[in-house]
């Protein structure tokens, strides 16, 4: 098998995000081997509207409106990108107080956009196979966090551990949470899911809200497949052969005993073999059972001379309003490139309030040129 990457979890102007849908699924044909483009499509325990909570209302109902009345073209037009080295899937969001925010995934171009309560109801009704991905889970619980009793791993076999939002592996992990809808909860972290002997799978995405799937530095998913199709990745999904990077494309894989990362298995003397490769030097790797550290490697760096190098070539810097087009050119003499990727940064923007006035499919990250 080989590992994958992608983002299963971000947004364009296709609801309340920023840009177009065809730039977005261009961006990811650049550097992403799969990607699933999310609308928002509703809030069933909406806050009730008041002079407070009149703006949160009302873009929210704005963009599912957007999406509703739009989603034939927008599903064929995410079909029609399944091609040419990307693997699209179908998808859409529901947010929720009371069950934390999921984003229903789908291999079939035949999903439903239907409206339920429930994650449960949603993938039972959407007329298609899909799943429900919890994300953001550390958030409070009773607003958008996940609710851990009543999480499914029926209809979530994986779960979003990491975003623009932060990381929510434990209370005291790096990146924090620093969105306006509230910190980091202890209570709602992957740890304790673990703890209450939840099982699922990690991945990570970026959230990205205009228009820039796989957006460096914001996450991704690393799926191990046989081949690089809908069906195998499904397939893997299903399986929970995945895991979650928050930047570099870190191959890792993982076996105990002869069972893949995602099975579950019954034994008294287990064998754990692992293999690790980053774009730079691993610092370390740790080993936790029960939600303890059990073994720590720090990385070992050799001082034989190599013919073979990893290169880091960076441009650009600060956040700038306005875009900047950068034109670069790596030349070997004496040598060939084996491989290559782009780390490639999107404007960030998380909700419609850094964007007012703007519109909203305007493709503030363009991507004019693809890399060669």
């Amino acid at each position: 098998m080989d590992v994958f990457f992608g983002d299963l979890h971000n947004h364009c102007g296709i609801t309340y995000g920023f840009g177009s849908l065809e730039n977005a699924l261009k961006v990811a044909r650049t550097h992403l081997d799969f990607t699933s483009i999310t609308g928002h499509a509703m809030w069933p325990d909406i806050p009730a509207k008041n002079e407070d909570t009149a703006f949160i209302v009302d873009f929210h109902e704005k963009g599912f409106e957007k999406l509703r009345e739009n989603w034939t073209d927008i599903r064929k037009q995410i079909a029609q990108a399944n091609t040419d080295g990307l693997v699209t899937f179908q998808g859409y969001e529901m947010h929720s107080s009371a069950y934390g925010d999921h984003h229903l995934v789908s291999p079939s171009d035949d999903l439903k956009l239907v409206y339920r309560e429930t994650p449960n109801e949603l993938v039972r009704d959407c007329g298609a196979q899909a799943i429900a991905v919890p994300h953001h889970i550390a958030y409070v619980p009773g607003y958008r966090g996940i609710n851990w009793d009543s999480f499914d791993e029926t209809i979530s076999p994986i779960v979003e551990v990491y975003s623009k939002h932060g990381c929510s592996m434990h209370a005291d992990s790096p990146y924090p949470y620093y969105h306006n809808m509230g910190p980091r909860d202890p209570r709602n972290t992957v740890e304790q899911g673990l703890k209450r002997l939840k099982c699922f799978s990690f991945v990570a995405s970026t959230d990205h809200h205009a228009g820039f799937p796989g957006s460096y530095g914001d996450g991704l998913a690393a799926i191990w497949a046989e081949e690089k199709t809908r069906e195998s990745l499904w397939n893997a999904i299903l399986k929970g052969r995945t895991y979650a990077v928050t930047g570099d494309r870190i191959r890792g894989f993982l076996k105990v005993n002869d069972a893949w990362m995602g099975e579950t298995i019954s034994t008294s003397r287990r064998t754990v073999t692992c293999h690790i490769e980053g774009d730079s030097a691993i610092k370390q790797v740790r080993l936790y059972r029960n939600g303890e550290c059990i073994r720590c490697e720090n990385g070992k760096f050799s001082k034989e001379k190599s013919t073979r190098f990893k290169l880091r070539i960076e441009m650009g810097w600060g956040n700038h309003q306005e875009s900047f087009k950068w034109d670069g050119r790596l030349q070997i003499e004496n040598g060939r490139i084996i491989r290559g990727y782009p780390c490639l940064r999107g404007k960030s923007v998380l909700s419609p309030t850094e964007m007012k006035g703007k519109n909203p499919s305007e493709d503030i990250n363009a991507m004019d040129n693809q890399m060669q």
